[in-house]
């Protein structure tokens, strides 16, 4: 047992420290907006009637809180959950507004993007299909959701697959976007990327999914070093990512 007589989990923290590692993967991989536990673990803890309590004093649980009142908020529904914020909540509150504020004044499809991305990836761990579909449509109704190139609507067309983990429909618009030419955030590229791996991975074409990794390898490789979720989907498909790889050679078979 650990103790201050026998400090058996702390004797390797200043090493630790040193090196840089954490585990914070494990604390944020339930706030994946990629539903890669739910889909490929066959758990769903942020969802509301996952069975997981929520506790105010937990950043999962507060950043859940914010994310619904946020849905609530923006679809003119009554909000559900009013526990006290707390900071972590207090901060999420605050980043969420920012990204509806750009949302609605996006004066062009990549700030139309970077704005739907943003809201998805703050919010759709948290939501039911039915509170992530009424913010769908809420976005559809704002200069974000107005933008005409395709890359927007298909993201907006992602997001309720997400809700409704529809794998099918996740493959195939993740994909799509995908093939799209443009420049994409990290961020942008995992909301595609890992929805339509995990897609492809739910439905069993593990074929698939090893094909858009090697396709994408050099766009995934730095995201899977520095995500725990989308290293654990690499995994399902057979894959490992080191975390100090180089770019170059960051995935191979087992």
């Amino acid at each position: 047992m650990n103790s201050d007589y026998r400090p058996i989990v702390d004797q390797q923290a200043p090493k630790t420290r040193f090196l840089d590692r954490r585990a914070d993967g494990l604390v944020t991989l339930a706030r994946n907006p990629v539903p890669v536990l739910p889909m490929l673990g066959g758990v769903d803890p942020g969802r509301p009637g996952s069975g997981v309590t929520a506790y105010r004093h937990f950043e999962s649980s507060l950043f859940g809180a914010a994310a619904r009142r946020f849905a609530a908020r923006v679809s003119g529904t009554a909000v559900a959950d009013t526990a006290a914020a707390g900071t972590a909540g207090d901060d999420q509150d605050k980043q969420l507004a920012v990204a509806a504020a750009a949302c609605a004044k996006a004066a062009g499809p990549e700030a139309a993007v970077a704005a739907i991305v943003g809201i998805a990836a703050e919010t759709l761990a948290f939501l039911s299909t039915a509170e992530i579909d009424a913010m769908a449509a809420w976005i559809a109704t704002q200069p974000c959701g107005r933008q005409q190139r395709a890359d927007v609507a298909l993201y907006m067309k992602l997001i309720s697959a997400i809700g409704a983990r529809d794998p099918a429909a996740m493959a195939e618009l993740g994909e799509a976007i995908l093939a799209l030419p443009a420049t994409r955030s990290n961020t942008e590229i995992w909301l595609a990327a890992g929805s339509a791996l995990v897609g492809h991975l739910t439905l069993g074409r593990r074929e698939a999914a090893l094909k858009l990794v090697s396709q994408h390898r050099a766009r995934l490789a730095p995201i899977a070093r520095g995500d725990l979720a989308a290293r654990i989907a690499l995994a399902h498909a057979g894959l490992t990512v080191g975390r100090g790889r180089a770019a170059s050679g960051e995935a191979k078979g087992r």
